[in-house]
């Protein structure tokens, strides 16, 4: 099932939109699965959307391949 998150854009008074990921249960430790979440909320607000966004990523290897 792997580490279910929830994002969401923060509604304040900044011209810069501000993004909020929570680790709902799963690993917390796992900054590659919080930055997962960070840039599916960005996108979707990019598209016009302000719904948040609850998803579970389970990915094989967490690791950073260098390019």
């Amino acid at each position: 099932m792997g580490t279910t998150l929830h994002a969401r854009k923060e509604e304040g008074v900044s011209i810069h939109p501000t993004f909020s990921v929570s680790v709902i249960f799963g690993k917390r430790d796992e900054p590659v699965l919080v930055a997962c979440a960070r840039q599916l909320i960005e996108h979707i607000s990019n598209c016009g959307s302000s719904r948040p966004l609850v998803l579970s990523l389970g990915l094989k290897d967490h690791s950073v391949v260098p390019p």
